[in-house]
């Protein structure tokens, strides 16, 4: 089964990069990290299991997707994915 979730939306400046990000859930202790493929954004997620409903759930936009920046000087590769979301 699944539910809509409410989320908040955030945003926070990775790198210099400024990444929105979608958050919700209950969890203190408890969370899940949900990261889009390529061409997809983090409203991919808005339906979620209600399995999940006790976790603190985030979505992220990789840079140039989303609402995220789109920056023309940065390097859109899957290692600088990687990075932006262990600085995250």
């Amino acid at each position: 089964m699944y539910f809509q979730i409410s989320l908040n939306e955030c945003w926070i400046t990775v790198a210099g990069i400024k990444i929105r990000y979608l958050e919700s859930g209950k969890g203190k202790d408890k969370h899940v990290l949900f990261i889009h493929g390529l061409g997809s954004a983090a409203d991919r997620w808005l339906n979620i299991p209600d399995k999940l409903s006790n976790f603190h759930c985030i979505a992220i936009d990789l840079p140039g997707f989303g609402e995220s920046d789109k920056l023309r000087d940065i390097n859109y590769t899957i290692a600088h994915f990687g990075k932006i979301i262990i600085c995250f």
